[in-house]
């Protein structure tokens, strides 16, 4: 697991991540995380105008995420689309060479990709792809900016949607899920220079590290520390991709 951020705002694409990878072990009738390593790259250049953060599975073909990523870039032309759907879709491709799309693959098989790449028409985009199902969307722009995030989301999504995203809100009433909705924090991300959003994306990320840190559960089971290690904040830009701070578990540089 993993908490991988996106923002877009006018000025330019953020990404970041932590750097913790975990495996499933059981023993009789208990399941827990072993943590693999706390200095995984989730955050990573697909050459100077595009750019993305993963979440989920960690390996693939016995090659880690990144691996894979700096293959996939190396192999782009210097004179290659410079658009984020297309970004997605060849990265797609290259993942699937050795094994094609299934819409039908499990969960835990699946890789997600937040991808951030500026067209030629000097709009940053960000879609979001999933490997192996094959699927590619469009989640903002850098002309109407939003801020997404995936993985362990628990902390993040009870501070701005007040509200756990465990809970089932099909089973309220009209007037209860529109009072719920009203809960979300409004953040005026078109007002935001990328400083701002370098500042959001580290705000995201240390208050996740921090729940997984010293919370172990609900009252209704456990959370498991599938977040940890460092947090990567990487900027994307006209200019290009940049990595601009790396951020210790709950906030110790």
């Amino acid at each position: 697991m993993t908490i991988a951020i996106a923002i877009s705002l006018s000025e330019g694409i953020v990404l970041a991540a932590d750097s913790r990878t975990t495996r499933w072990r059981d023993a009789a009738d208990h399941r827990w995380a072993e943590v693999v390593t706390d200095g995984a790259h989730k955050v990573f250049a697909l050459g100077r105008h595009a750019a993305a953060v993963t979440h989920g599975r960690s390996h693939v073909r016995g090659h880690t995420i990144a691996a894979l990523a700096g293959r996939y870039a190396a192999g782009r032309s210097a004179g290659a689309v410079r658009d984020a759907a297309a970004v997605a879709d060849e990265l797609l491709a290259f993942l699937g060479a050795d094994e094609p799309a299934r819409e039908d693959a499990p969960p835990r098989e699946a890789v997600g990709f937040l991808i951030g790449a500026y067209g030629p028409d000097g709009v940053g985009r960000i879609y979001e792809a999933v490997w192996p199902a094959g699927e590619r969307r469009l989640l903002s722009t850098t002309d109407a900016p939003n801020f997404h995030w995936r993985g362990q989301g628990l902390a993040i999504s009870r501070l701005f949607k007040g509200i756990d995203p465990a809970m089932d809100l099909s089973a309220l009433d009209a007037t209860t899920r529109e009072q719920v909705a009203n809960l979300e924090f409004v953040v005026p991300l078109r007002d935001m220079s990328l400083t701002d959003g370098v500042d959001l994306a580290r705000f995201l990320g240390t208050i996740t590290l921090g729940v997984a840190r010293f919370v172990r559960g609900r009252r209704d089971g456990p959370i498991h520390p599938l977040v940890g290690g460092r947090l990567r904040i990487a900027t994307l830009t006209p200019s290009g991709y940049r990595l601009v701070g790396t951020i210790r578990s709950a906030g110790r540089s």
